[in-house]
């Protein structure tokens, strides 16, 4: 019995040892970090600021890749299922990690709570409903009211199924009564060109990404997620100002690693990429977009993305959400 055990002890000793040296090494060659969306939104901007500072702090180039479709998932699970050596990293936002198993339910390939290993939160931001300027809409409430009066006429843009604006606006029209038409894009920058040429009449898009097209007159604003005020927009109320609390998600964005991977990689990645969302630079710049840094830890990160999937199904059960 005792050459079985000693078999196992030297594997488990092998093993260890190789772990230490490929964290010693670590990284020897360019590291990808994947993205489920389209160039041209808050997502895709967030990950090549990270990539442009984090490839002299690595020593080594870090790719961004945008594997764009089903919500995010695609790209997550090309992680999920990558080796788990620090070289393949997904950008990952509430709706692959924390919607998904509502939205997509057994058509999920991967389970975001065992197959990733949290590195960071990176950033918290805030959504924004905006309609084109053909509607003739001021207010939400002349959004419901011709809702209402043209069922399933009003057609609505979103990031792609599953995503956070897909959400917002499903949790928009239960609280409403109201029945509209899904358009599902592949990111914002593609939901927003929509929306501004009028194909489409509204759209849940992040305030950093339409606040501009507000502004110029492209897009007319009518609310705001979140419990302040947009900084950017600071004219249009809250959704729960104008009844609509029930509404209430803020999207975020965190980086992950494939589960298994070494902890002397997920500490050496979370130390760098906390320190440059920490620089003056990088916070400034996405303070200004609405969507203010808030790195912390891998354990918060797992502990956020395992009660963010309970509080969600929650959510989706007691509105009875259905998605397509």
């Amino acid at each position: 019995m005792q050459k079985p055990i000693a078999v196992l002890v030297a594997a488990l000793s092998l093993m260890l040892t190789s772990l230490t040296v490929v964290a010693q090494d670590y990284p020897s060659r360019p590291v990808r970090i994947i993205i489920g969306y389209a160039p041209g939104g808050l997502g895709d901007l967030l990950a090549r600021m990270l990539a442009e500072k984090l490839t002299p702090r690595l020593g080594q180039p870090v790719i961004v890749e945008n594997r764009v479709g089903s919500g995010g998932t695609i790209a997550a699970d090309v992680v999920a299922k990558a080796a788990a050596d620090g070289y393949t990293l997904l950008q990952g936002t509430a709706a692959e990690t924390t919607y998904a198993p509502s939205t997509f339910g057994a058509r999920l390939p991967y389970d975001p709570a065992r197959d990733f290993a949290p590195i960071t939160l990176l950033n918290v931001a805030q959504m924004v409903l905006v309609v084109h300027p053909s509607t003739g809409f001021t207010s939400v409430r002349d959004l419901v009211d011709h809702a209402k009066a043209n069922p399933g006429r009003l057609n609505y843009a979103s990031f792609g199924n599953g995503s956070s604006s897909h959400f917002a606006a499903e949790l928009f029209k239960a609280a409403a009564g109201i029945d509209m038409v899904h358009i599902p894009y592949k990111g914002s920058g593609p939901a927003v060109q929509e929306t501004m040429a009028g194909r489409v009449q509204l759209l849940f898009d992040t305030v950093a990404s339409s606040a501009q097209h507000v502004r110029a007159g492209r897009l007319v604003a009518l609310a705001v997620t979140g419990n302040t005020r947009a900084n950017f927009l600071p004219q249009v109320p809250l959704l729960k100002e104008v009844g609509f609390a029930a509404v209430e998600l803020q999207p975020w964005a965190g980086l992950f690693a494939p589960a298994g991977t070494p902890p002397a990689v997920i500490q050496r990645l979370n130390r760098e990429v906390r320190e440059v969302l920490l620089s003056a630079e990088i916070s400034d710049r996405l303070n200004v977009l609405g969507a203010g840094p808030a790195p912390g830890t891998p354990e918060e990160l797992a502990a956020h993305v395992r009660a963010e999937i309970i509080r969600v199904g929650r959510v989706v059960e007691g509105a009875k959400l259905k998605f397509d």
